[in-house]
This record gives C-alpha cells, structure tokens and sequence, in this order.
C-alpha cells in the first residue's frame, strides 16, 4: 500500500490518495492540513512496520479451540476430527467409526514416564480413541 500527498487544487484541499495492488485507488479528503498530516505520517509508519516485522504464522484450527470450555468449541473439534486427517492413524477411517458419543480432554500418566501428558478421549458407539497433539498443538495424532 502507498500514500501520496495530492497537491492543494483549486477545488480540493487536504487530500492524500491510497493505493494497493488489486484496490481502487481512494482519495481522501480531511477537514484539515493537521488531520491530513496525522494520517498520511500514521498510514506511513504503519506501512513501515509491516513490512520490516516478522510475521508470525497462524497455528491453527485447534489452538483456537482449546480449551473446548463451551459447547461450540467442541462441536468444532468434533468436526475437525471427522474432517481432517489424524497423524499416524492406521486402519478403519475414523468417520466410520460412527458419531462421537463424548470428548474430553485428560491427563493421562504411563508407568515408564514421568508426568503428565494431554490426551484427547473420543468415545464412540463401540470404540475408545486416544489422542494427542504435536508440539504447536496444529495437528491431532495417534500414539500407541
């Protein structure tokens, strides 16, 4: 995006246009040569950082939705599990497992480990699936 300074004309004045690839170019008129220069310097400077600060990657689906403290959250996850492939899942696809009667989210301990480790129990008519994540909680996953 770009900022340029129109020039004072005889029928305008305090104007600034923007400009963007793929965007009508906008001229804007303010109220004053302040409320002009406030603009054009902030628009500026907000043009600058974007372009010199690191973007930080969305994570994911799943790190939006945890904790599934409220009903839709779970309804989401629900159907992000129906929908999206689980890591290292091996044999009956999920889906036809049937619907998922329950969820929650545990802390499960294994005798040779210490500590704790979150899990995702999935209840389904006639099967129990464990689950996990990967370290930036981005993917589920099938551990044994």
């Amino acid at each position: 995006m770009t900022i340029q300074e129109v020039n004072n004309s005889e029928n305008v004045s305090n104007v600034f246009e923007i400009t963007a690839p793929m965007v009508e170019p906008k001229m804007v008129i303010c109220t004053s040569p302040t409320e002009r220069r406030f603009w054009v310097d902030n628009i500026r400077d907000r043009v600058q950082k974007s372009m010199t600060q690191h973007m930080v990657p969305f994570q994911s689906v799943l790190s939006c939705l945890m904790p599934f403290d409220v009903k839709w959250k779970k309804n989401e996850l629900e159907k992000h599990l129906l929908l999206n492939p689980i890591l290292n899942w091996e044999g009956t696809p999920i889906q036809h497992l049937g619907n998922i009667q329950y969820i929650s989210m545990v802390a499960v301990t294994n005798s040779n480990q210490e500590g704790n480790q979150t899990r995702l129990l999935v209840l389904f008519p006639s099967e129990l699936v464990i689950l996990s994540f990967d370290f930036q909680r981005a993917n589920i996953l099938y551990q044994v």
